[in-house]
């Protein structure tokens, strides 16, 4: 018998006992399959546990369900074991297979029974965190699909594609990456910052206001003809779109995605690291 994994949804476990409406997309389980349990909580989900199918059955009869006739499964399990190291969903997701809205991973764990590969329950227990396709993933999708292209055609040399022209892995990605945005994004940014920081020192003794600056030397990306750039409209475009996406800029008592990057890389263990992926360039 194939072994399966689920991930089910604390709230939906009443004693020990899961009643399923078979309807899609709830999966059937069965006598033997693997659980790990998570709690959604208002900053991140959890995962605290984990337990075992240990029977399962049809209730009778079958009700009636928008229409249609939706079975309801009774579902009993295992004494729920405590994970000794419990793992937050915004921590682990870079190192499931399951996920690729890194920006946003609970939108993975949204019905109540998940199905996890043999992978993703071992990651979840074991807390076998792949520092570096986190690291990767995390910040390839919160830069702008122009700025990805740029690192693409840059260094596809470097990716170590599949066949299947998949990533398999992220050790040396990842570092790369980081000097990309620290080449590409950061120290531009620090100029653009530091003409508009000069500008305000100097407000009221003659100068244009901000927004009538302008950067010679610049292109449009569309017509491949060089124009100035608007120092003052850049400056906010850019503001907000790092704003929401965490990249460089993050709430109060957080850690932007740039710094919590460069942490978990200083933290990393090494041994997990030669994980082999299978993963599009643009997921």
């Amino acid at each position: 018998m194939v072994k399966r994994y689920f991930a089910i949804d604390r709230s939906a476990i009443h004693g020990l006992r899961v009643e399923i409406r078979l309807t899609r997309p709830a999966p059937r389980l069965e006598v033997g399959d693997s659980l790990v349990i998570f709690e959604k909580q208002p900053d991140d989900i959890y995962f605290t546990g984990r337990s075992m199918v240990l029977s399962a059955r049809d209730l009778t009869p079958a009700i009636e369900d928008a229409g249609e006739q939706a079975a309801t499964r009774l579902v009993e399990m295992s004494e729920i074991i405590k994970l000794e190291n419990p793992q937050r969903l915004t921590v682990i997701c870079g190192s499931l297979e399951r996920v690729y809205r890194f920006l946003d991973p609970q939108r993975h764990f949204s019905h109540k029974i998940v199905t996890l590969s043999q992978n993703d329950y071992q990651t979840i227990t074991d807390a076998e965190i792949h520092v570096s396709r986190s690291v990767f993933r995390k910040l390839f999708t919160a830069l702008p699909l122009a700025v990805k292209a740029e690192f693409v055609r840059r260094h596809i040399e470097a990716f170590p594609l599949t066949s299947e022209e998949s990533i398999h892995n992220y050790t040396d990605l990842a570092h790369l990456l980081l000097r990309f945005i620290q080449e590409r994004m950061i120290e531009p940014l620090r100029m653009l910052a530091t003409i508009a920081h000069l500008h305000q020192d100097s407000t009221g003794k003659g100068l244009p206001d901000l927004d009538n600056l302008y950067l010679a030397g610049g292109s449009d990306p569309e017509s491949k003809r060089v124009q100035p750039i608007a120092i003052g409209k850049t400056c906010v475009a850019l503001h907000d779109m790092l704003k929401a996406n965490r990249l460089f800029l993050a709430p109060e008592g957080e850690l932007s995605l740039l710094e919590e990057a460069l942490q978990q890389l200083r933290n990393a263990d090494v041994e997990t690291e030669n994980k082999k992926w299978n993963d599009p360039i643009f997921r």
